[in-house]
């Protein structure tokens, strides 16, 4: 497969693919490939094609990985933009076939700046959680960048400052 222009990084995870193996998926990695053309692949370690999808606008943010419906399997968050229209698509699709989820495309009426976050709001499933910048007895301050919250991380930049530790 040939691909255009690639501006994002390039995730690798273990796609769950069933395979006859024993196990019943293949345990490799496989790297999600996203191009500015609308092209987005699994390719495995041995650089074979385990699908491929073609999207509607250019990939330029890297694609986000993780269970967005809670079925147990690896899915691919994707955002694209048209650059006629001025606006955005967010796609969904299974990790181990590239198949797009029910519902998907979103078109959404803006540029998106930084790839999803994902976070677990399936019901029941908070008190697994961490929570220790929630409890009163953590003090926020430790590791946080001093009072105020922030602390910089790769970004360099502080945050809001929510929890003071006061």
């Amino acid at each position: 497969m040939q691909f255009g222009d690639i501006e994002v990084a390039i995730p690798a995870a273990q796609l769950g693919i069933p395979i006859d193996n024993g196990e019943g998926v293949d345990p490799h990695l496989h790297m999600i490939v996203a191009d500015k053309s609308g092209n987005v692949a699994a390719v495995s370690h041995e650089a074979t094609l385990a699908w491929r999808q073609k999207i509607i606008g250019s990939v330029t943010l890297t694609p986000t990985l993780g269970d967005a419906d809670g079925d147990g399997f690896l899915d691919i968050f994707i955002f694209s933009y048209i650059e006629d229209d001025g606006v955005g698509l967010l796609y969904l699709l299974r990790a181990y076939d590239g198949m797009l989820h029910e519902g998907y495309p979103l078109r959404v009426s803006t540029r998106f700046t930084t790839p999803p976050l994902l976070v677990d709001l399936h019901p029941g499933t908070a008190a697994r959680a961490p929570a220790k910048a929630a409890r009163k007895d953590v003090d926020a301050k430790a590791g946080a960048g001093g009072k105020g919250g922030g602390g910089g991380g790769s970004s360099g930049g502080g945050g809001g400052g929510a929890l003071t530790g006061d």
